[in-house]
């Protein structure tokens, strides 16, 4: 063996990392939606984010088709010979939450042209929850099952991604849920306020566990073999460092986890709670897009040289 050649990815750039963050951020909060469908009924929060949802996986699936060398062939993974293979089962996958989460949306925002579709939006909704916890899952075991990049080949980033997605998905509900705190009164501004509430204390303790993996994921990438250590290095002391240890790092998780339990949870639902929740909300998201971002960035390929 004359040496190791390491060599940055170049195929998968900033529209993947687009649609991981849309896919895992759509499947979380249809899921959330679901769940407050579930509670409460047909509120207008829960037809916003349901809305939202299926249209963020939408758009992402749009990103990863536009990815594509040829775009136009897209459609010929439904009729790939290899069924078990990931692209294929994430396909079908993401078709099915389409489908399902339109279904369930559908009678909510169109009832004269949807209402006969009223009696199963229970088990649209069941199903289409399972199936965006799967879409979230997937979006970290994507790039999870590239062996040739050592970075990604690890079980701990598919759970990094699925806490990320659902910590996403937590601040998106809020972030869409919080106007309507401002406008309403009485029983609703209460009920809201706690909605609102129970999800802030919920990402705060969620994006506690993010940090703990993050952490622990690039120190032992910082262990491992040449072309995860170099990965790792790019993004603690190198190009990528300003994004990942300020942008994700620092605002994008160790500050509204701060404001979170230092302010925002103290106290009733004052205006200024309201915008500082808003404001944490925006940090996550734009956190967990830069995650995304940077895994990418920094996905570094092993070549041993004979």
């Amino acid at each position: 063996m004359e040496g190791i050649l390491l060599v940055n990815q170049e195929w998968w750039g900033s529209l993947v990392a687009l649609y991981l963050f849309l896919g895992g951020l759509g499947g979380s909060v249809f899921i959330l939606a679901y769940y407050y469908w579930r509670r409460y009924g047909e509120k207008p929060e829960v037809r916003l984010n349901a809305l939202v949802s299926v249209a963020a996986v939408a758009v992402g699936v749009l990103m990863l088709i536009l990815d594509l060398e040829h775009p136009e062939r897209a459609f010929l993974v439904y009729l790939s010979p290899h069924p078990a293979s990931w692209i294929v089962v994430g396909t079908f996958l993401l078709t099915a939450f389409i489908l399902l989460g339109a279904a369930f949306t559908a009678p909510m925002l169109l009832p004269r042209l949807f209402g006969w579709l009223r009696p199963l939006m229970r088990w649209t909704g069941l199903l289409g929850a399972a199936a965006g916890a799967g879409v979230a899952v997937y979006t970290g075991i994507l790039i999870g099952v590239v062996e040739s990049v050592s970075f990604w080949h690890t079980p701990l980033l598919p759970v990094l991604f699925l806490v990320s997605a659902f910590s996403t998905g937590l601040s998106l509900y809020s972030l869409l849920t919080l106007p309507r705190v401002l406008g309403a009164s009485g029983e609703e501004r209460e009920r809201l306020a706690g909605i609102c509430h129970g999800l802030a204390f919920t990402d705060g303790l969620v994006m506690g566990f993010e940090v703990f993996l993050l952490l622990l994921w690039v120190m032992f990438s910082l262990y491992g073999p040449p072309a995860a250590r170099a990965s790792a290095e790019m993004l603690v002391a190198g190009p990528l460092a300003p994004l990942f240890l300020g942008g994700l790092l620092a605002l994008g998780l160790l500050l509204p986890i701060a404001l979170i339990f230092g302010y925002e949870l103290r106290g009733g639902p004052t205006p200024a709670r309201v915008y500082l929740a808003m404001l944490c909300a925006l940090l996550v998201l734009v956190g967990g897009l830069i995650l995304r971002y940077v895994v990418l960035r920094a996905g570094i390929i092993q070549v041993v040289v004979f």
